[in-house]
């Protein structure tokens, strides 16, 4: 799972399987950190697939998925959910201003065309995308509220509201 010279395209693949590598390394090292021991060793690890790596890279490295890594945002095992969150967070931080604005605009974006066709076709159930959408426009708004225009945070709001009222 840590790169080597002849594993350092597994990381430029796709952001579905550096989320899932991420995710493992991080899950990994959270668990191994509720164990009692290593804790040094632990926090260089998260570290190590938090920051280090992608900074390493650089060109090589593809970020992780944010809506796969969302999936995993309400994991029932506590070393998932709380890798998930700090992959994710760390992602969004790691993004230059300009493209944290243009990944809220395209995340907007695909939140309006998601309720058009609810509004098109309303005894369609909600979809996992749209949920998972819904919850990385809430997590940039909660980490980032800077960079969400004032029409989306009111969208996200809306969905969010509706989502934790309308469990699937």
């Amino acid at each position: 799972m840590l790169p080597t010279h002849q594993r350092q395209d597994t990381w430029s693949r796709s952001p579905e399987l550096t989320a899932i590598l991420t995710l493992a390394g991080v899950a990994l090292a959270k668990a191994l950190l509720s164990l009692g021991d290593g804790k040094n060793t632990c926090s260089r690890l998260i570290s190590h697939f938090c920051a280090l790596l992608p900074e390493n890279m650089k060109n090589r490295y593809v970020d992780p998925s944010l809506t796969l890594l969302a999936s995993f945002w309400l994991d029932p095992l506590e070393d998932i959910s709380a890798g998930s969150r700090s992959i994710l967070i760390s992602t969004i931080d790691r993004l230059p201003p300009t493209s944290r604005l243009q990944l809220t605009s395209c995340y907007s974006t695909l939140l309006k065309l998601q309720q058009q066709q609810q509004q098109q076709q309303p005894q369609q159930q909600d979809t996992t995308t749209r949920r998972m959408i819904v919850a990385v426009m809430g997590i940039i708004g909660a980490e980032r509220p800077e960079v969400l225009d004032d029409s989306s945070v009111i969208m996200t709001c809306l969905e969010l509201q509706r989502v934790v009222l309308n469990p699937p």
